[in-house]
């Protein structure tokens, strides 16, 4: 079974698309959703340049980096200077459903306020779920990363 290429252009250019033509994406969309759960895009509108520098990013971190640079951004739970959820993650570190994930991970979430430092104790750093983002120290990692995360929001 292949994945259904799905085209947004009709989205993203509406004053030229009819509605017939936007409701047969969006029924498109809705039957990749329910039969496959997942689907290709095209005509996103993010330029590959951008999508080739992440991609290039992850793959140098996760199959090149050294295990002391993984691990000086590993997720740390509150308490314990992280927030519980950010953060680099080794193979079978991650659980779901009980399970070890047979994957490495590094966790992004929305950037937050400073100020929901643990209130109680500043000094033990975030309360979970809230605190700052971990990045390798690669030059541009982080900017490829946040600029794409900026394309993807726009687009959605």
């Amino acid at each position: 079974m292949s994945l259904p290429v799905l085209d947004l252009s009709p989205f993203l250019h509406p004053t030229t698309s009819s509605v017939t033509v936007k409701r047969t994406a969006a029924s498109a969309l809705d039957t990749a959703c329910r039969t496959h759960g997942f689907f290709y895009l095209t005509a996103h509108s993010i330029p590959i340049e951008l999508e080739s520098r992440v991609l290039s990013y992850a793959r140098s971190f996760f199959l090149s980096a050294p295990a002391p640079k993984k691990l000086a951004i590993s997720r740390r739970n509150p308490g314990n200077g992280g927030d519980g959820a950010r953060g680099y993650q080794r193979l079978g570190e991650n659980v779901t459903q009980g399970a070890s994930d047979h994957h490495e991970a590094i966790d992004y979430y929305r950037p937050v306020s400073p100020e929901l430092l643990d209130p109680e104790d500043p000094g033990k750093g975030w309360k979970l779920l809230h605190g700052p983002n971990l990045w390798p120290e690669d030059e541009g990692f982080r900017e490829a990363f946040e600029e794409f995360w900026e394309r993807l929001r726009t687009l959605g």
